[in-house]
């Protein structure tokens, strides 16, 4: 493959590139606004952060209860 030689070139082979995959191009800038995509990225960063927490919780939950299950398995004292 040759080297691109403008910043055009480079757009055009990624777009046709994406067309041969059946992926659709953008023609304009799209309509979408920045508070609009920035509200949307920060409820998807929330929910990615509320899940992220939800698996901590239960990772630690069950070494916990490994945990418990160990010392339960191991031979009592005489007092």
């Amino acid at each position: 493959m040759d080297r691109l030689k403008m910043l055009q070139e480079a757009s055009q082979l990624l777009d046709g590139q994406l067309k041969n995959l059946g992926r659709g191009v953008l023609s304009t800038g799209g309509t979408i606004s920045m508070t609009d995509a920035k509200r949307h990225a920060e409820d998807e960063c929330g929910k990615f952060k509320a899940r992220q927490k939800q698996l901590r919780h239960e990772q630690a939950d069950r070494a916990i209860a490994e945990i418990k299950h160990e010392q339960d398995s191991l031979p009592k004292r005489r007092r």
